[in-house]
Order: structure tokens, then C-alpha cells, then sequence
């Protein structure tokens, strides 16, 4: 370790973690050049929340129409009924 004095006359220590961390990470010389596997299984749960999705939006879509086409107004035409 290196003594380092300042201006009151005492000594204290640099921290050198850091560095010693980032020697120890270059340990083995060698780079990847090539990217991480990337897990299938995100990929996965992904595709099967947009399917269900977009059924569950279909479904809605056609319960909603279904809905309206039964509110038909029969007893609005002036109280005759034919």
C-alpha cells in the first residue's frame, strides 16, 4: 500500500479496491466478442401474454356488439304496438 501524507502531517491509505477488482477481472486475458445467450423463456411468456391479449380483446369486442344489438328500443314508437 502507498503512504500518502496531507496537510495536518498524518498518513492515511488510497482506497485501491477498485482497481485491484478490475486487475482481478482481466485475470485470464481474454475478451468475449460473441453476445450472452439470451434465456428463450422471456421470449416465450411474452409471445403468450400478446395471444391472449388479443383473444381476450376479440372476445370482449364481440360480447360488447352482442350487447348492443339487444338493446333495441321496441317500446319507443309512440305506445302502439303492431
Amino acid at each position: 500500500d502507498i503512504e500518502v501524507s496531507n496537510a495536518n502531517g498524518g498518513y492515511f491509505y488510497p482506497n485501491t479496491m477498485a482497481c485491484e477488482f478490475i486487475k482481478g477481472l482481466k485475470a485470464n486475458g481474454k475478451t468475449r466478442l460473441s453476445m450472452p445467450h439470451v434465456s428463450v423463456t422471456p421470449k416465450v411468456l411474452a409471445g403468450v401474454f400478446a395471444a391472449t391479449t388479443a383473444i381476450l380483446a376479440g372476445v370482449s369486442y364481440h360480447l360488447h356488439k352482442k350487447v348492443q344489438r339487444g338493446n333495441v328500443q321496441l317500446a319507443d314508437q309512440g305506445g302502439q304496438m303492431s
